[in-house]
């Protein structure tokens, strides 16, 4: 598939992540957030510049990627979840609640799914350390973050 711009209706809405009584925003895009240019529109520098220009966006959750992947850029996370349809053959599982007055956490938690033949053939259909990658780290499957109120 050719990399595409991010559409310009997109870029708009990502523009009203605008400062305000949030302490925390979560947006979601289909591409990565990788360099690697086949996962990525051809404007991703553009896109992420609108995103980590607001200090209310705090985790973007991303697709395209097909593993578990967790990555710090700018001040925002980058969330990337494996493919139902790939090894590891998962899905995430997000909870997002308050701690307190001052504090919400983000729980990311992840689950294969049931038929452990089919995740099974699926890992046999590409190289160990692909399988790897796609299956990410133990820090990568489950994290807890917490934000606080701006200002505090």
């Amino acid at each position: 598939m050719m990399p595409m711009p991010a559409p310009p209706r997109q870029l708009r809405f990502y523009a009203f992540f605008t400062p305000g009584q949030y302490m925390c925003n979560l947006a979601s895009l289909h591409f990565g957030w990788e360099d690697d240019p086949r996962y990525l529109p051809t404007n991703a520098t553009e896109v992420r510049s609108i995103l980590e220009s607001y200090p209310n966006v705090k985790m973007v959750f991303t697709g395209q990627h097909h593993g578990m992947d967790i990555k710090e850029k700018n001040g925002v996370i980058y969330v990337a979840t494996s493919a139902l349809v790939e090894y590891p053959n998962a899905y995430r599982i997000v909870e997002v609640g308050k701690k307190g007055a001052d504090t919400i956490y983000v729980k990311l938690n992840w689950a294969q799914i049931s038929n452990k033949q089919l995740v099974e053939k699926s890992r046999l259909r590409m190289s160990t350390e692909i399988a790897a990658l796609r299956l990410g780290s133990e820090d990568d499957r489950v994290r807890i973050f917490e934000f606080e109120r701006r200002g505090k």
